[in-house]
């Protein structure tokens, strides 16, 4: 009985993974991936406001680029700096905004996720 429970887990998880169960979501994290997870929470909560925070799509403001396309401008150590120096200065009308860096390298990590998507 127990094995047959297992087994049925194991079953329904293959079927999730391989896309039988549509979630509407713009990244769903392997449980590996808790860095990416975490960011896109961060992201999700401090930075959809402006930016579109999935691959493509309409930013809420219209100079906030896509999490997409910021993922194609920047390699992630690049992209971490940029981060940083937006909690310094700022970024063109984008005001400073103090990231801490386990933020910052979780915010990196999801924006990776999306290359190829």
């Amino acid at each position: 009985m127990k094995r047959a429970v297992i087994l049925a887990g194991l079953v329904a998880a293959s079927l999730l993974a391989a896309g039988c169960g549509h979630l509407d979501q713009t990244f769903l994290p392997t449980r590996e991936d808790k860095a990416a997870e975490r960011g896109l929470s961060y992201a999700r909560n401090n930075c959809a406001g402006c930016h579109e925070i999935g691959v493509s799509g309409a930013s809420p403001r219209a100079l906030a680029p896509a999490f997409g396309q910021i993922r194609n401008r920047f390699s992630a150590p690049g992209l971490e700096r940029e981060i940083e120096a937006i909690g310094t200065v700022g970024h063109y009308d984008m005001k400073p905004i103090q990231v801490e860096p386990s933020d910052r390298r979780d915010v990196v990590a999801y924006i990776q996720t999306l290359k190829g998507r």
